[in-house]
């Protein structure tokens, strides 16, 4: 089990040297490195939407949109996500044992695509039923084709920083009198789940994990309980969820969401890495975040035998891009050196 992971986002233009700092901070299981700030098409909706076959989409005054017309633009996207691609391979070499991709998840990518009428996709349920088949295809080819060039098996993160406000009832329509409604809580698990459920058909992806962190959105512990729950002898339809820390200890609720969720066993992603953090000399400082997190730990009840068995460190959400490249190695080493330090010492914390 990796002790440590990056979430994706990195600042910076160089595709190359991002890659070098995954698989050099986190080499046991490097993830396919995003760079938003190289501009048009880099975000993480369109990353994920030119990965859809069949689909093309093209930049509207609100956001992207499907569109039923073969677009340039969706075109020059796919060939810059293969080019990256080779990129990556001639920096990692052709032997990479697991690696993560990441993709944006079925309910936040309908509810961030426009329909050409201009409504978010997700107001259209045969819209929101063909998005998230074609998701799963898409996911599919990628997975198969990262598989191939690594010789390795693939982790899929799945992102859905707008799950809370699709089952909370917060986005907004077209209009103020154009309301969206909310989703329900098992709803929106059982799309998750059937997506998971059709990428782990093949041997190529050996694990989905759902990724909740966002820093300015709650945490839809109905959701993460319902996914991590196992039925019989099947496993969980997700293998980790990915919180901030911060967002998953506000009040007493999401304390006990968080203690249930650990209970219920999936390896759990803890955002505890700020923007400011760095491995002293001493080694003080991450020692200080793994014996926060060992306290809390405490507070919930929990043995610290969690800890070692299921605790992955990351950065908080939102921290990803701040700074320059270096910064964003600095936090990775230190997410790796506290990640360590739990699983090492978990019971002297």
């Amino acid at each position: 089990m990796p002790r440590a992971i990056g979430l994706s986002p990195l600042p910076g233009t160089d595709i190359a040297q991002a890659a070098d700092v995954v698989r050099g901070e986190l080499g046991d299981l490097p993830h396919l490195p995003d760079l938003p700030q190289r501009g048009l098409g880099h975000d993480h909706i369109a990353r994920t939407a030119v990965l859809l076959p069949s689909i093309d989409v093209e930049r509207g005054p609100r956001g992207w949109a499907l569109t039923a017309r073969p677009q340039l633009l969706t075109r020059h996207m796919r060939d810059d996500v293969a080019r990256d691609t080779d990129v990556i391979q001639e920096v990692w070499g052709e032997t990479v044992e697991h690696l993560k991709m990441q993709v944006v998840g079925p309910w936040s990518l309908a509810a961030a695509l426009e329909l050409p009428s201009g409504h978010r996709a997700i107001t259209d349920p045969g819209a929101l039923r063909d998005l998230s088949l074609t998701l799963a295809e898409g996911i599919k080819l990628r997975a198969a084709d990262l598989a191939r060039r690594f010789h390795g098996t693939v982790t899929v993160q799945v992102d859905e920083p707008l799950l809370s406000d699709v089952t909370g009832g917060r986005l907004r329509g077209t209009t103020d009198f154009d309301g969206i409604p909310a989703v329900p809580g098992d709803i929106a698990a059982g799309r998750i789940a059937e997506l998971a459920a059709v990428l782990r058909v093949d041997d190529t992806v050996d694990e989905v994990w759902l990724n909740l962190t966002h820093e300015h959105r709650t945490v839809d512990w109905e959701v993460a309980h319902e996914l991590s729950r196992r039925d019989g002898v099947d496993s969980a339809a997700v293998a980790a969820v990915l919180l901030d820390a911060a967002q998953a200890t506000r009040n007493n609720r999401d304390l006990d969401g968080l203690a249930q969720l650990v209970e219920l066993g999936p390896r759990v992603g803890l955002g505890v890495v700020r923007a400011q953090d760095t491995v002293d000399e001493d080694l003080a400082a991450p020692r200080a975040a793994a014996t926060k997190v060992a306290r809390l730990f405490d507070r919930l009840g929990l043995d610290r035998d969690r800890l070692t068995r299921q605790v992955i460190i990351h950065e908080a959400g939102g921290q990803a891009q701040d700074g320059e490249l270096l910064d964003a190695a600095r936090r990775y080493r230190f997410a790796r050196v506290t990640g360590e330090m739990l699983a090492r010492d978990a019971g002297d914390l």
